[in-house]
């Protein structure tokens, strides 16, 4: 069973218009401890469309066990998870709640879900965090114009299409001929006298590890750009990148990252 993904509304862009988002997004994911990412942005910027794209480029992986639904007229919990059992076909039994029903039908399947125009939706979190924590196969990709307060939730907050008049050059920056998400042979290590080199779960690139610390020191995404010569919309990509690679969410945990693994100390 599936629902039809609605066509793409009329709009002024082109997927190529958003072709580094979108790539950066399937494949964040496709990462297994990515389960539920927030498109976040202001009305009109484009969040739908951008949802739409990232969901038709991945129905191969997940065939016919996606579902797309409007919450634009929904203001409660329960509200979201009868529109989620109405749009799969779910009957929902006596005694039954239909956060219940959905579970019951999405426990242990490969499952996408794209819940757009989730802003006003209020208590929320905790259903949201149970049906993660029941269905182990699913990924929740919502629209919204603040974050979910989801414990594990990623963000990706979603630029503006104009973008400022610099001459940076391509956007993002390559570092080698490798995707920004794959693993590289560039990982910073610390050179300091008597200071042993930090010790990574994972494989960070130099610029990564530049954005970390600059972070890490309570720099805006404004200063960051500004220190680094690189735009606004630049930065958020790496830090994107960087959340997941590290296994974080939010600021005040990579922070904690860069502080537990010494990150602070100079690259060389």
């Amino acid at each position: 069973m599936k629902t039809c993904l609605p066509d793409l509304p009329i709009d002024r862009t082109s997927p190529g218009d958003r072709e580094e988002e979108i790539e950066t997004i399937c494949l964040l994911l496709q990462r297994p401890n990515v389960r539920l990412l927030t498109l976040i942005g202001p009305g009109g910027i484009g969040k739908t469309c951008l949802a739409l794209q990232i969901a038709k480029n991945l129905l191969y992986t997940y065939r016919e066990r996606y579902a797309f639904i409007s919450l634009a007229t929904a203001t409660t919990a329960d509200q979201v998870f009868s529109l989620l059992a109405h749009a799969c076909g779910i009957t929902i039994q006596a005694q039954q709640s239909a956060l219940e029903a959905v579970i019951t039908y999405l426990r242990d399947k490969p499952f996408l879900l794209l819940l757009d125009h989730f802003g006003q939706i209020t208590g929320a979190s905790l259903q949201i965090g149970r049906l993660l924590d029941t269905c182990s196969a699913l990924k929740i990709l919502v629209t919204s114009r603040v974050a979910l307060q989801v414990q594990g939730a990623y963000e990706f907050s979603v630029p503006s299409l104009v973008l400022p008049a610099v001459t940076e050059g391509p956007e993002p920056p390559q570092e080698g001929t490798r995707h920004p998400l794959q693993t590289t042979n560039s990982v910073i290590h610390s050179n300091q006298p008597g200071q042993r080199a930090p010790e990574f779960p994972i494989e960070l690139t130099r610029r990564e590890v530049e954005v970390l610390r600059l972070l890490a020191e309570g720099l805006t995404d404004a200063l960051i750009a500004e220190r680094l010569v690189i735009s606004r919309r630049t930065v958020n990509w790496y830090l994107t990148i960087i959340y997941s690679k590290i296994g974080v969410s939010c600021r005040s945990a990579a922070t904690r990252y860069t502080l537990e693994h010494r990150l602070l100390a100079s690259p060389t």
